[in-house]
């Protein structure tokens, strides 16, 4: 059973619990845009699209941990990336 603070790596239907430990996550929008000048010269600025950055960093892994990673992103295919917030309610990317 999931807790809060679990994250699963991996692909879909066969995640893997990463380990908390020196775990550091970091979720950040950014917004694409688009601008140009109006005929009077006038800059105008359209927002076309808002990009998700997930950024997972350990401050140290090693032994089979790193080995899992390392087989996860060598697979060269979409993932699907679980983070739980609360337990059993999770917030899913694919």
């Amino acid at each position: 059973m999931s807790k809060k603070g679990d994250i699963y790596l991996g692909v879909y239907g066969s995640e893997y619990l990463l380990s908390a430990f020196g775990r550091t996550l970091t979720i950040a929008d950014e917004d694409i845009t688009r601008e140009g000048r109006t005929f009077d010269g006038t800059l105008v600025r359209d927002k076309i699209a808002t990009k998700t950055t997930i950024t997972l960093s350990y401050s140290l892994i090693g032994g089979s941990e790193l080995a899992t990673l390392k087989t996860i992103y060598a697979l060269d295919t979409t993932l699907s990336l679980q983070i739980y917030h609360t337990d059993n309610h999770c917030w899913t990317r694919n």
